[in-house]
């Protein structure tokens, strides 16, 4: 696909149910911005080889079979910016998997009705923006700085839970 496709910067992979990994040879050499919805098995799968140039990941439910993500060491290194969206399952949010993103400096994390927790020390130090919208539970954690979720967030200087910025002021 990189010698296929070398200018392509934007992909959306859409509906694919049964993707269980990406192409061999690699993805285009100016692919920077992906987005995948619900494509299940490619979220569960096997570490994404040869991504390293992707800097914006948009991920999108419902991917029922999903309670923890991300596993460790499935997501491109230098991403820049994460989004995932309704997660109908999603009941942890797993930090070690993203410690490895050193770049990451947006997080949004949006729809997950279900999603209460986070494993892990914490998310990458390098981030300043956390958004979390449509997650109530997580959401009710926050704002309460919940012992077992503040320390895993509040090195983040950009902090909004439901529209509302939250910090270690006050």
């Amino acid at each position: 696909m990189s010698t296929l496709l070398p200018k392509l910067e934007y992909l959306t992979i859409s509906k694919c149910p049964e993707i269980e990994s990406f192409p061999g040879g690699g993805m285009p050499p100016n692919l920077r911005t992906l987005w995948i919805f619900n494509c299940e098995k490619l979220l569960r799968g096997p570490a994404w080889p040869s991504m390293d140039m992707l800097t914006n990941l948009h991920v999108w439910g419902p991917c029922d079979g999903i309670k923890s993500f991300p596993k460790e060491g499935l997501l491109p290194p230098f991403l820049t910016s994460l989004y995932l969206y309704k997660f109908l399952n999603l009941e942890t949010l797993d930090c070690k998997g993203l410690l490895h993103l050193t770049s990451l400096q947006q997080l949004e994390i949006s729809g997950c009705q279900k999603l209460e927790n986070m494993v892990g020390e914490r998310l990458p130090v390098s981030l300043i923006k956390l958004t979390i919208k449509g997650c109530p539970l997580l959401q009710k954690r926050c704002r309460t700085k919940h012992r077992q979720i503040w320390p895993k967030i509040s090195h983040i200087r950009g902090i909004k839970v439901d529209g509302r910025s939250i910090s270690d002021q006050g």
